[in-house]
């Protein structure tokens, strides 16, 4: 008797908390690149962080600062180049969402406008990630790729959605 009131109350609660939002953190890296005869061991190193509705992920995103120096932004076409070395604050972010009448990319991207980040499609970068092995490999064909870009000074980035707690993105 007492195992099984046991396993009810554990039961109960594991399914009352699949009732509440949540939000997961975390982080994982591109490996190694490649552009034209160059080839570098470097990683692209992203911080992720996943909205969840219940075991729903409704939005995740995946930010990171590109050093000026990094081999990865060989990636970059002439005009996106130009773009990034005006910016004196930038982020690269990668954004999913399942349902837009719930969280929506333009939420998120309203968001970082309102802190004076605005976002740029960068569709040569975008085409060269997709085509990294690592990205098919995690599962990101369904995600944005865009630069985020203050042009005026660099901030710490936060992000808030109805019901969630609010995420500091700058480190």
């Amino acid at each position: 008797m007492k195992y099984a009131l046991l396993t009810f109350s554990l039961l109960f609660v594991a399914c009352a908390n699949l009732s509440k939002n949540s939000i997961k953190e975390g982080d994982f890296s591109i490996k190694r690149g490649v552009f034209k005869n160059q080839s570098w061991d470097e990683s692209l190193n992203f911080d992720r962080v996943s909205w969840y509705h219940e075991l729903s992920l409704n939005f995740d995103l995946l930010i990171t600062k590109i050093d000026p120096t990094s081999p990865f932004l060989n990636w970059l076409s002439p005009s996106e180049k130009a773009l990034f070395n005006e910016c004196k604050d930038h982020f690269l972010a990668l954004t999913y969402h399942l349902d837009s009448d719930r969280i929506s990319k333009r939420m998120f991207y309203s968001q970082m406008n309102e802190q004076g980040y605005k976002d740029y499609l960068i569709p040569n970068f975008a085409r060269a990630l997709k085509l990294h092995p690592d990205f098919e490999f995690l599962s990101l064909q369904l995600y944005q790729v865009s630069l985020l870009c203050n042009k005026d000074k660099a901030g710490e980035l936060e992000v808030t959605f109805p019901s969630f707690r609010t995420v500091k993105l700058s480190k």
